[in-house]
């Protein structure tokens, strides 16, 4: 059995390409992640065990 987790990625705040996909795929913006550069941000999705 799968378990479930947590997806993190980094994207870069001028690039709204990448953006609108993880939006697609319901990733969100992590408010307070603790990012040192202020050009990018930290998006996060919950992924579903089996």
């Amino acid at each position: 059995m799968a378990r479930a987790g947590l997806v993190y990625g980094l994207v870069d705040v001028n690039n709204g390409a990448s953006q609108r996909l993880l939006k697609h795929f319901d990733f969100s913006v992590q408010p307070n992640a603790p990012v040192e550069d202020p050009e990018l941000e930290m998006w996060v999705t919950r992924i579903h065990g089996r």
